[in-house]
Order: C-alpha cells, then structure tokens, then sequence
C-alpha cells in the first residue's frame, strides 16, 4: 500500500475534506476482497487524516488497485504540512492502521514519499 495523492476537496472553518487516493496492491494468486481499512496518516510527522473505508474493494490476484478514501481533517495540521512543503520536493509519510480481508483484520504501517504535486493533487 502506498499514497497516490491528496486533494483538497473542501476547506471550511470546521476543518479540510481531502480525497486520498491509495495504491494496493495483491502479490497473492488469488483475489481478495478488502472489507474495509481503518487507518491513519502522517505527512512529515504530522497528523493528517484518520480515515475508514465506506465499501469493500475487489483487487484481482497479482494486481493492483487504487483506493480513494474521502477524510475530514484539521485545518492547522494542513497549513502547517503545507509549510513544511514549502521549497522541497516531497515529503515523507507514514500510514498505519488495519485491514479487514476476508474475516482477518490484519494491522499494516507503511512509510514512503508523496511527491509535492501528488500531495497537491496532481500526478508526479
């Protein structure tokens, strides 16, 4: 699992909506249904979204999928990641959580880089 990019789908005072796209993907032989993901993201080692998929996602064996999750965050958490952008390139992230496969609920972190555009909704 890695984020594919962030979108900032609404900004109001009671905080941001963002649109998280996640890339999964299947090295089994056979396909898997994912019931749902509970998890939570940091950019830079701050808090940016805590989130849950709303419906389960079919990946076919030795496939990939893209998941798009929409999340409420804090406002201050995003200016202050949109701070730390400023000048570089990417920035790290870390996402942690569950994921309920076929009954199982198994615990996942991944850690990787989100490319400035991608974390402003383009593609890198």
């Amino acid at each position: 699992m890695s984020l594919g990019a962030v979108r900032m789908a609404a900004i109001s005072a009671s905080g941001v909506e963002v649109a998280l796209s996640l890339a999964v993907a299947n090295p089994n032989a056979r396909s898997i249904e994912i019931a749902s993901l509970d998890f939570t993201v940091e950019i830079n080692g701050i808090p940016a979204v805590d989130a849950r998929t709303r419906e389960p996602v079919a990946i076919a064996a030795g496939a990939a999928g893209e998941v798009t999750v929409m999340a409420k965050s804090n406002f201050a958490n995003w200016t202050t990641i949109a701070r730390r952008l400023s000048g570089k390139s990417s920035l790290d992230y870390v996402i942690t959580g569950t994921a309920r496969i076929e009954g199982v609920t198994l615990p996942f972190s991944r850690r990787g880089e989100i490319g400035a555009a991608a974390l402003l909704g383009r593609p890198s």
